[in-house]
């Protein structure tokens, strides 16, 4: 049995390494039994979407309705399934597994409004492949199919003021360390406007963290009320309030700015958007 063991080890290495690489197909298969473990629910991570839990109401997809996406679905993208996609996502979503016609392959997948789907082989769960397919043409509980877009749900600011224009969070504070980072309200209104949604992961884990930040308190048109955070590194957050408390994390809305034409690079220097970040991030 022993001798076996490196035997096997390398066998499963060759197995992993040969899906890591292996050509996804453009369509998948027919789905087989196919099983729903959930939806229509707030499943997915707030932070990456501008959605309302009302949003999500009436959003479920039958086992012939998923089947149906799938054969319309087309391959977007392969990806590390630790890895989130760069996109704006919807957080209604449908999840479940299925076995691809033939019995050998199993697959979960989770379908979410904007008619994205991340399929991960070996079950919902897993991580050793896992792509984008992405269907156009699937019907009109699906914002690609009605014309309505993510951006429709963005926070749309009513009234806002400053609580501190700027202020230097470190512990060696600084009064002319920050100095030049200034904000006036169009830029406020601008940079949450033309920011994309970034995930809690990618802020807490990708983004360096950046003494100087300007900072206030809001009035969306929704009629919720908060307090932004707009920090030098060209990123940003929106915490709603519950009485007189902070809100919970998982009522924060991250935001981030690669756009030189939003966020003025004598303010936050050169843009520089998640994948630039990730890069740096893996060569330190």
């Amino acid at each position: 049995m022993k001798r076996l063991l490196p035997f096997l080890s390398l066998l499963f290495f060759a197995v992993e390494a040969a899906a890591e690489n292996a050509a996804l197909p453009v369509k998948l298969p027919p789905l087989m039994n196919v099983n729903i473990m959930g939806g229509g629910d707030v499943f997915a991570d707030f932070h990456s979407s501008f959605e309302q839990e009302g949003d999500c109401a009436g959003f479920s997809l039958s086992a012939t309705e998923i089947r149906s996406f799938f054969r319309e679905a087309r391959l977007a993208q392969k990806r590390n399934a630790i890895s989130p996609i760069n996109k704006d996502r919807s957080r209604c979503q449908v999840w479940g597994s299925a076995v691809l016609q033939g019995g050998r392959d199993i697959v979960g997948f989770m379908i979410d409004k904007t008619g994205y789907a991340e399929v991960r082989w070996g079950g919902i769960d897993a991580d050793l492949v896992s792509a984008d397919y992405f269907c156009a043409t699937c019907g009109k509980k699906f914002y690609s199919a009605t014309g309505k877009k993510l951006d429709d749900f963005r926070p749309i600011i009513k009234s806002l003021e400053f609580t501190f224009n700027p202020i230097d969070q470190s512990e060696d504070s600084d009064p002319e360390r920050c100095a030049g980072f200034v904000l006036t309200e169009k830029e406020v209104r601008d940079f949450f406007k033309g920011a994309r949604a970034s995930s809690s992961r990618e802020y807490m884990h990708v983004f360096d963290m950046f003494p100087c930040h300007v900072q206030g308190r809001m009035v969306l048109e929704d009629g919720r009320e908060g307090e932004w955070d707009i920090g030098s590194n060209a990123s940003g957050e929106m915490s709603f309030l519950n009485g007189r408390d902070r809100a919970p994390m998982s009522e924060l809305l991250f935001f981030y700015c690669a756009d030189a034409a939003i966020c003025d690079v004598k303010k936050f220097g050169e843009p520089c958007d998640i994948e630039c970040l990730q890069e740096e991030v893996g060569e330190e």
